[in-house]
């Protein structure tokens, strides 16, 4: 357990409980100043550091200090429950857990039928709490928010204490505006240092700006509730603070001693939380966009086989796919097949006229499933291994005999591969290794997705470890000529936590840089949103992703029209 007592609160919520106590709903607006009756000693002192210690220049390094955002990466539900790592058993109300406090405020405003984005600002607004982590003391962590860099405000709560902050010798600091312009907007004003500006700083390119405002400015009293800065306010500002106010309530009256069953809700906040905080979006420095694809063909077969092949087909002559053609030219370089489909393939996946000898081999079943096992890879009952060398030999003999008669024959050369491939795959114990699941970690597997793409993918990645020159990986369900939104939330996040995994797992291991990962569609959907909510085919501009193979990563190449209608620069 992590111990908080950096500081004299006895808990981080008693902060908490001291502005409810002074915004309760009972209170009359003139009755906000009156809060010094019954005050807590700890929370007294609290005040006191915070306001000698929030200074101009302490706040400017802080800001520099963490703007980087490198410190330990978690994902939203690992905070929240790293969260639950911090020593609280002084919480006066309730033993509640910090996810439990977190999940109150976000099943409060879901429950009121609020926006989605808005039911996830509620579960993750006091996640700056992590602070606490790096060792910050408590008046650096929460507390009143208020500006630095000009005068002090008396509607700041204990402004007495202000008498020992440095900045109040400052003359340039002693007027009302100070540094700053009259209504310049709070985005050009520094507040004091804490969770909220900490929060945003990691937040602010995922989430809708509402929900910025929200966690940014939600401790900002002196701001929402005093109006004491209005005069450094912008009218973008005070329309803004229309939804810190609306927010607010929540976050001071929400809490209870009623458990929320976190073990049933998790599975709606973690989709909750991939829907507005993409992992892919953490890998870009390792992935190429391509965003002038162009393909001539509108149809779902002949725009799967031109991107697999790179021909339209062509009537009475078999177009070889990539996968096949890479199978023939490298070669096997180990007991596996060079080219392998995860799931069933099409017949624009297969080798054409390089012969069937050459198309992939599917392992059948689901990878996700716990019984997943390859198609014929294990030995019947009965059979021993010596029993198959013995029948290795006698089909050898047989077809001595015969070979004079085959040479030729694609047929019989397809026959002997596939002979070959079987009796290989049923002698190795490596291969067989290959495709057990079982041998990953479970936290690798959940970092996947237990679904079947996400298995899927790291079935490839043994694949490739283990030598495979050439592995597809197919998720289905993108035609969505209806309902877009609804369709995308289903389908969206499983990829983009099975492709993230993927590409940090295939770097971590010194895999990438000699694996290109390639991510495609048969072509793409219309820029314009049909009369069914959704978007059809749209062949003449289009996206890839490119990842690793020595492709530069956090580069882009190409771009559409300002419609997305057609490649502006590059068509590829």
């Amino acid at each position: 357990m992590q111990d908080v007592l950096n500081g004299p609160l006895e808990s981080l919520e008693q902060w908490d409980d001291f502005v409810k106590s002074r915004y309760t709903p009972e209170k009359q607006k003139d009755e906000f100043r009156n809060y010094r009756a019954g005050a807590n000693p700890g929370v007294e002192e609290f005040y006191r550091q915070n306001h000698a210690h929030q200074t101009f220049d302490f706040v400017s390094q802080k800001k520099q200090q963490y703007g980087s955002l490198n410190r330990q990466k978690l994902g939203i539900w690992e905070a929240l429950e790293h969260l639950n790592t911090l020593v609280d058993d002084s919480d006066p109300d309730t033993d509640l857990s910090q996810i439990e406090h977190a999940m109150q405020t976000s099943e409060a405003i879901r429950a009121d039928g609020h926006p989605r984005w808005f039911v996830l600002t509620g579960l993750i607004h006091d996640l700056g709490k992590m602070l606490c982590f790096e060792g910050e003391p408590q008046w650096a962590v929460v507390g009143d928010t208020f500006p630095v860099g000009c005068r002090f405000s008396e509607k700041i709560v204990y402004p007495e204490f202000f008498a020992a902050n440095t900045d109040s010798t400052v003359p340039q600091y002693q007027t009302e505006l100070g540094i700053y312009q009259r209504h310049c907007g709070l985005e050009n004003v520094q507040l004091s240092w804490g969770h909220d500006e900490y929060l945003y700083q990691v937040t602010k390119n995922y989430l809708p700006e509402e929900a910025l405002y929200m966690i940014r400015y939600h401790s900002f009293y002196p701001g929402h509730r005093e109006n004491a800065y209005d005069h450094l306010l912008n009218d973008h500002d005070h329309e803004m603070f229309a939804w810190v106010r609306q927010f607010n309530p929540y976050d001071l009256y929400s809490k209870s001693a009623t458990r929320p069953d976190s073990k049933a809700l998790k599975p709606y906040y973690t989709d909750l939380i991939a829907e507005y905080f993409p992992n892919v979006a953490k890998q870009m420095d390792k992935i190429c966009v391509v965003r002038s694809m162009t393909s001539p063909a509108a149809a779902h077969e002949i725009g799967t086989h031109y991107m697999l092949t790179g021909f339209l087909p062509l009537p009475g002559f078999a177009v070889p796919s990539y996968g096949a053609v890479a199978s023939k030219l490298l070669g096997p370089r180990s007991a596996l097949p060079p080219y392998i489909a995860i799931q069933q393939p099409g017949s624009e996946m297969g080798a054409g006229f390089l012969g069937a000898a050459l198309n992939p081999f599917c392992p059948g079943g689901d990878p996700a499933s716990g019984d997943f096992k390859v198609r014929d890879l294990e030995l019947p009952s009965g059979m021993t291994t010596q029993k198959l060398d013995r029948r290795k030999g006698l089909r050898e003999a047989v077809d001595g005999t015969f070979r004079e008669y085959e040479k030729g024959s694609d047929t019989a050369k397809a026959v002997d591969s596939f002979y070959n491939r079987a009796y290989t795959l049923l002698s190795s114990q490596e291969a067989r290794a290959a495709f057990d699941l079982r041998k990953e970690k479970e936290e690798v597997r959940n970092s996947y997705g237990r679904n079947t793409f996400g298995q899927s993918l790291l079935l490839s990645r043994r694949l490739v470890e283990s030598g495979v020159r050439f592995v597809t990986a197919t998720l289905g369900g993108w035609d969505m000529h209806g309902n877009i939104h609804g369709a995308m939330s289903g389908t969206a996040p499983n990829f983009d936590r099975a492709y993230a995994a993927f590409i940090a797992d295939l770097a971590q291991r010194g895999l990438l840089n000699r694996t290109m990962v390639i991510v495609m569609g048969e072509f793409g959907r219309t820029p314009i949103i049909n009369k069914d909510g959704g978007r059809d085919h749209h062949p003449r501009v289009f996206s890839t992703l490119l990842a690793g193979g020595g492709i530069k990563g956090g580069t882009v190449v190409g771009a559409s029209d300002s419609r997305g209608m057609e490649p502006a620069s590059d068509p590829v």
